[in-house]
């Protein structure tokens, strides 16, 4: 048996563990209490070892068929195997047994979370809270389910909650700052962190939250010093790196974007990785002589990074070195064709060198594997320079439902309706596109100063 697997673990269930392994899947004889037993199979729920944790609660079961707590954990069990039915309908005839057991409270809670059933879920865990165990984890929990609702100010309320409950979990600190981003409430999230590091002014991981919620927020001096605090207190925060290129780059300091970058090559798992973050970073601002520096250094540090000999490929297509920049995509495709970076990258290639029918099928594969706004903006790029303007028509439509809020998807339609005669289609989409897209997509769109007053008008 490894046992590496019990770092951290109490001597006491390792021990348990041990013994039940030697007993149970080796025949030895041993005696267990149930007490013993919980332990033992809660070890297996925290190491998410479901193949013996089945056989554990099977042993338990034989031993002590009527045990709530061996039942508790079978349900547990059922809601790792994604069997929930039978999970909910053996914790509701726990709970009618022990109505105000706050562990079966907070099982039924899981289990209404993973159904989908999000109020009951929360409803489950405010019952659970009243013992005043494990607020942390609860309230973490509650703010999730409320985020399902479509509560985001209810859900960042309740991430500080747990916060406050157990500030040593960055798990919820991360969480805080996500599901404040994704739901419109980065300013609260901010606030909420500058307390947090006003009575924890070591925690680097809050000083990086910080950074970024100032990042969102366009605040780019306090985000530098969120940053650099992270920084100061661990020289070796990759993460702290990464965000402070990206938020120097925002702010349109390209030298310093590539300086923190290249401060992280130091500390960072792998050194390639770092050199494709500094090509792309120096190729989306039109710098491709040092894009094509750091991208062949990628390839040289990591000659099997499907990653690298893609960000090659587009540099020296953009280049013009096609026959060259072909190769490379090719070669990236072969090593890891399923990688969606590795498909767009290739996707661009083909169409640089007019190969369009591969083009559309490394697309084709891309948006079957990957959901991310950025390939759909990809390939809504790659409609409009075909002027396919019906298919990038239909496609922005759908893109809208998803990406009601995306302001190029809108501008793409936009063009889409102008650029097929549909002005008043068009007309209805402005002034909320964006002006420099809308004019490369529809240049004879100058001759008509009604267009031209309403695509610069401010709403």
């Amino acid at each position: 048996m490894n046992n590496d697997r019990f770092d951290n673990i109490d001597d006491e269930v390792k021990q348990l563990v041990l013994d039940f392994e030697r007993t149970v899947l080796r025949g030895e004889s041993q005696f267990f209490d149930a007490d013993e037993l919980e332990m033992i199979m809660d070890y297996y729920l925290e190491t998410n070892d479901i193949g013996v944790l089945s056989r554990a609660v099977d042993y338990a079961e034989s031993l002590y068929p009527a045990h709530s707590g061996i039942k508790l954990r079978k349900a547990h069990l059922l809601i790792s195997q994604e069997r929930y039915e039978p999970a909910l309908s053996l914790l509701l005839r726990l709970r009618d047994v022990e109505p105000e057991n706050g562990d079966i409270a907070y099982s039924l809670g899981v289990c209404y979370g993973a159904m989908g059933e999000s109020e009951k879920a929360v409803a489950q865990y405010k019952i659970a809270a009243r013992d005043g165990w494990e607020l942390g984890r609860i309230y973490a929990n509650i703010a999730e389910e409320l985020y399902r609702q479509g509560k985001p100010d209810e859900s960042v309320a309740y991430f500080e909650q747990s916060l406050d409950a157990d500030p040593d979990d960055m798990s919820v600190l991360y969480s805080l700052f996500d599901y404040a981003q994704a739901g419109g409430q980065v300013p609260e999230a901010a606030r909420y962190l500058e307390h947090f590091v006003e009575r924890h002014p070591y925690c680097k991981e809050a000083w990086h939250c910080l950074g970024c919620a100032y990042r969102d927020l366009q605040q780019w001096d306090q985000a530098f010093e969120a940053y650099e605090y992270a920084l100061a207190i661990d020289s070796r925060f990759f993460s702290a790196y990464i965000d402070l290129s990206v938020c120097y780059e925002q702010a349109g300091r390209v030298g310093e974007a590539a300086t923190a970058l290249v401060q992280s090559l130091d500390c960072a798992d792998s050194r390639s990785d770092v050199y494709v973050r500094l090509a792309s970073l120096f190729g989306r601002n039109g710098n491709l002589d040092m894009c094509l520096v750091y991208a062949r250094k990628a390839v040289d540090n990591d000659p099997d990074s499907a990653l690298a000999h893609a960000t090659l490929s587009v540099c020296l297509a953009e280049l013009g070195e096609l026959a060259e920049g072909r190769a490379e995509a090719e070669l990236a495709l072969r090593l890891e064709g399923a990688n969606p970076d590795v498909l767009a990258a290739a996707a661009h290639v083909y169409e640089c060198v007019g190969d369009i029918d591969t083009a559309e099928e490394c697309y084709t594969q891309l948006l079957a594997t990957d959901c991310a706004e950025h390939h759909h903006l990809s390939y809504a790029l790659f409609l409009s320079n075909r002027a396919q303007w019906n298919d990038l028509m239909f496609y922005c439509q759908q893109m809208l439902e998803i990406y009601p809020d995306n302001v190029y998807f809108r501008t793409y339609l936009a063009a889409a309706f102008f650029n097929t005669g549909r002005y008043n289609r068009a007309r209805r989409l402005l002034p909320d596109v964006d002006p420099t897209l809308m004019l490369e997509l529809c240049p004879t769109i100058t001759d008509n100063s009604i267009f031209m007053q309403q695509i610069f008008s401010k709403p």
